[in-house]
């Protein structure tokens, strides 16, 4: 038996795709800031690791990507921030 009432959770979940929206916005901006083209990042793309320089931070807030040029292949990859796993060189 359910015992809450629809209207309640049609606001919690509005007030929680607002706080997600604020989330994704500060996360897009810190990204931004931090990974400026010529910083040097390590990320992982299919279980191995890679090291790369940033060319740009592309896409929209909660899309957010890091496009990196890899240093050994000089192949240009788009990944996602949950794929950088350090920086090595801040430019």
């Amino acid at each position: 038996m359910r015992d809450l009432r629809p209207e309640l959770n049609l606001s919690v979940l509005l007030r929680l795709l607002a706080e997600q929206k604020r989330v994704n916005e500060n996360l897009h901006n810190v990204a931004a800031s931090m990974l400026k083209p010529g910083t040097t990042v390590q990320y992982q793309y299919n279980a191995r690791r890679y090291f790369g320089d940033v060319e740009d931070v592309i896409g929209m807030p909660g899309t957010t990507r890091v496009r990196v040029k890899n240093l050994s292949t000089q192949k240009v990859r788009d990944i996602q921030l949950s794929d950088i796993t350090g920086l090595v060189k801040e430019e």
